[in-house]
């Protein structure tokens, strides 16, 4: 009996030593570090090819890959808790004057719980939708995880910002020399070395020709971007149309002039239009983007990734985390816990003085 007692009393006092959580909190500082600095959660291939397939092994074993939820990662938490409340109980002294310690020290543990419960259960993955598909699966690095609802994508739409300024590169080839300009539409520019500058008239983000035989856009979508250009010569000017995506235009007058225009575009938006089905019936519609996620029945779908080349293409991060409404009622109740005993030492100090 004594020498179960003095054991249990030797477990006690280990897990009460403030050396043991610095240990703890150091190793798992440690971990998030090496979380940061090695991509978690991408593909077997993303992996080979950053690492090699050597290393790619060796992390796999240790599990690098996924640090926050790997079993040692996992046991470093569970230990800290279990120090946080150890040395809690031990110097527990219910008081008025303790109460505030007492919530902090508990938040602590809360938000460890909150961080516990995420390692073991949290789910982060991805799942793509094309416009019209409808899905009830999404994927964990490669692996196939069932929602018990439908997801499905009735518009994808993409803004862009409308250019304000446009690269137009100008070769000279009987002097093979070449000049880029960043031009805005209205405004003259003269081209060195030559007797020629050029106006741009007009910017159509998806050009085509209609039945009347007038130049219009198909969409707001820079698919075909095209510019006007006015060159103006000695003899004359004359009006010509340049395409991004063709490499190089003559002007008729002189066949030793040439523009290419470098169209840039820029992203001003994109959003998922999706609605959630369950049992054959729309539940609820939603519009995704960028910090405005979907949110249902403990899911969060986080608009990720867009393809240009497939407009009506979408890429959603899935993501699952019952944990983290515990971390935020433990910082909640240690922002409650600091005050209470901020405001007892200053009563303490106002008695005293």
């Amino acid at each position: 009996m004594i020498q179960g007692s003095l054991k249990t009393k030797k477990i006690w006092r280990f897990f009460c030593s403030i050396k043991l959580a610095l240990v703890l909190l150091t190793l798992i500082v440690l971990a998030s570090i090496i979380g940061t600095l090695i991509p978690q959660d991408l593909t077997y291939q993303e992996y080979v090819q950053k690492y090699g397939k050597a290393l790619y092994q060796l992390f796999a074993k240790l599990n690098l890959f996924d640090i926050y939820h790997s079993w040692w990662f996992i046991l470093l938490l569970s230990l800290l808790g279990l120090n946080l409340l150890i040395c809690s109980l031990d110097r527990l002294r219910i008081s008025r004057r303790s109460f505030g310690l007492i919530i902090t020290h508990f938040s602590l543990i809360i938000i460890l719980l909150g961080a516990l419960i995420s390692a073991l259960f949290a789910q982060k993955g991805f799942i793509s939708l094309y416009e019209g598909q409808s899905k009830d699966v999404f994927f964990i690095r490669d692996q196939p995880h069932k929602l018990n609802f439908k997801l499905s994508l009735e518009n994808f739409d993409i803004q862009w910002y409308e250019p304000q300024t446009h690269q137009l590169t100008v070769y000279l080839v009987d002097k093979n020399k070449e000049q880029t300009y960043s031009v805005r539409l209205g405004e003259e520019y003269r081209i060195e070395g030559s007797d020629y500058s050029f106006v741009v008239l007009q910017y159509i983000p998806d050009f085509f020709i209609d039945q009347a035989g007038n130049f219009n856009s198909k969409s707001k979508r820079p698919n075909n971007p095209a510019l006007l250009i006015q060159v103006n010569h000695p003899s004359g000017s004359e009006k010509r149309w340049v395409f991004s995506k063709f490499h190089s235009h003559p002007i008729a007058k002189d066949k030793n002039i040439k523009f290419a225009y470098g169209f840039r575009e820029i992203i001003k938006d994109f959003q998922s239009h999706v609605k959630v089905i369950e049992q054959g019936r729309v539940v609820l519609r939603k519009v995704i983007r960028v910090n405005y996620p979907l949110k249902y029945k403990g899911y969060t779908f986080y608009q990720s990734s867009y393809n240009p080349e497939e407009p009506n293409w979408t890429g959603l991060q899935v993501v699952k985390d019952p944990g983290v409404i515990w971390v935020f009622i433990g910082f909640i109740l240690l922002n409650i816990g600091l005050v209470i005993t901020y405001y007892m030492k200053l009563r303490s100090r106002h008695k005293k003085g």
